[in-house]
């Protein structure tokens, strides 16, 4: 009989562990998932700036060889602008994946008690 209740105990602890340790993993999920919400967010702000820069820029042009050199710097812009905004998303990824994995060992431990 105290072998039983003794298990009964284990597994009451270990899924209050386990509880615990979900509800850790959902708060830094969406804490994440608001940080990156708001990267993008910033991202397409600067994305509409830009493409109403570029129609007045482009309506300001006088020749053909200069729409083309406009039109090409800001391709070349728009390019390097892309290359950068994954470069911020793929980091702020990659922290939110190491914040909820960080979190693991320590419910590992508590299981292990």
């Amino acid at each position: 009989m105290d072998t039983i209740t003794s298990t009964a105990t284990d597994i009451k602890a270990s899924n209050a562990a386990t509880m615990e340790a979900m509800t850790r993993s959902s708060q830094i999920w969406l804490s994440g998932f608001q940080e990156i919400a708001r990267i993008m967010a910033t991202m397409a702000q600067t994305q509409i700036t830009a493409s109403a820069d570029m129609c007045k820029a482009l309506g300001a042009v006088k020749t053909l060889p200069e729409a083309i050199e406009v039109h090409t710097a800001n391709a070349h812009k728009c390019c390097s602008k892309a290359v950068d905004d994954l470069s911020t998303l793929a980091t702020a990824t990659l922290k939110l994946a190491e914040r909820n994995l960080a979190q693991m060992p320590q419910h590992d431990q508590m299981t292990a008690r």
